[in-house]
């Protein structure tokens, strides 16, 4: 079976805990730190050409290896998600593995949630949990062009912010061809717009650049549809919803581009017949934040430098889904310094050239810093 061969040690999912955690107090004890964290990198070094070279095989055993924990007439595991796992960085794919909880794990292969936090903190795969929430399936292409970049989806408990079946302020029937703007953070419930919160997890600051929100249209008359678009955004050409006399509410789950920094978030147009509208926010996309972010360490292979010698020594490649931030290395010289840094945006690792004055030669090893975020909304 082809999870047998996974496990047996062809992809070797092992990671190390963090190993700094405490200060080595002599250079034996910070040689054993290095030595552990490189043989931990080169393990994931490693996963990562194996993930590369039978892809196809370990998506099978990733997306396999959740079926007994979701709901499979809910979930189409890999109508869904084999297509977004296929085209995912290794990278991606290495992180997806190792978590237990569902939500994370398709987060992680969106590329919603950098994985590197979890590359660094895992040992091993963690135990998976039974996921029983309903799928949200979202429309990437409800974003503006190029929008999607570096955003971090946050679900939230569903909750109702617009409920236009009053007579507050921004209550009653949108009539047809009328337009109607609405507040989707917390301050909707003093805004008249039929809110009945507050609710947890909504923010409060008008920073969003997206919202994932269930739409429902109800008591219209006649044959009409409704357009939907981020506050002082442009009106598109085509309609979110449709609705006809007869039909019962109609709900649609979609995501609304937000307004940065707007006194509203988003605007509702209904043409041909006026309606009521209801709004629930399921969560909301805002760009990555520093603290979402890891770096993890990948060393190149240990150089030894002949004494009064000047050579370049390089630090390891940094894995797709990651930026090459920066580097450091280690020496078991005494008069052993750095002559120079640099690095290339296409072989993706950090340089030094390495001056050892010793009278003897020393081993120098490169180590490339790396940097991930979430990469991406949508692949």
């Amino acid at each position: 079976m082809r999870s047998a061969r996974w496990h047996a040690g062809r992809l070797a999912l092992v990671t190390a805990t963090c190993l700094l955690a405490g200060q080595a107090t002599t250079a034996q004890e910070s040689e054993a730190v290095f030595t552990m964290s490189r043989d931990r990198s080169h393990t994931v070094q490693e996963a990562l050409a194996a993930i590369d070279a039978d892809r196809a095989a370990f998506v099978h055993d990733l997306l396999m290896a959740w079926v007994p924990y979701v709901d499979n007439d809910v979930y189409d595991l890999f109508g869904d998600l084999e297509g977004v796992a296929m085209r995912a960085p290794a990278w991606q794919l290495y992180g997806a593995w190792l978590v237990g909880d569902f939500t994370t794990m398709v987060r992680i292969l969106h590329g919603e949630e950098g994985p590197g936090r979890y590359v660094n903190r895992l040992q091993r795969p963690e135990a998976r949990t039974t996921h029983g929430q309903g799928w949200e399936v979202f429309d990437p292409d409800a974003f503006p062009s190029g929008a999607s970049d570096n955003l971090v989806y946050t679900p939230i408990t569903p909750c109702r912010v617009v409920d236009t079946r009053g007579s507050g302020a921004r209550q009653g029937v949108i009539p047809a061809h009328g337009t109607r703007s609405f507040d989707l953070r917390a301050q909707a419930f003093s805004s008249g717009q039929g809110a009945v919160g507050p609710c947890p997890g909504l923010p409060d600051l008008a920073l969003q650049a997206a919202w994932a929100v269930n739409l429902t249209v109800t008591g219209y008359g006649g044959t009409g549809g409704l357009k939907a678009w981020g506050f002082g955004g442009t009106e598109p050409a085509v309609s979110v919803i449709n609705y006809a006399p007869g039909q019962p509410a109609l709900a649609n789950g979609l995501v609304l581009p937000g307004c940065y920094s707007c006194a509203d978030d988003v605007t509702i147009k209904a043409f041909t017949a006026g309606t009521h509208v209801i709004i629930d926010v399921m969560g909301y996309f805002r760009r990555a934040d520093a603290f979402q972010s890891s770096v993890t360490l990948f060393p190149g292979a240990t150089t030894s430098v002949s004494a009064g010698s000047r050579v370049p020594v390089s630090g390891g490649a940094c894995p797709g889904g990651t930026t090459l931030v920066g580097g450091e290395m280690t020496q078991n010289g005494v008069n052993v310094f750095v002559g120079g840094e640099w690095s290339n945006s296409t072989t993706r690792w950090w340089n030094y050239w390495m001056i050892n004055n010793d009278a003897v030669a020393r081993n120098v090893t490169v180590w490339s810093r790396c940097l991930d975020t979430p990469i991406k909304a949508w692949p």
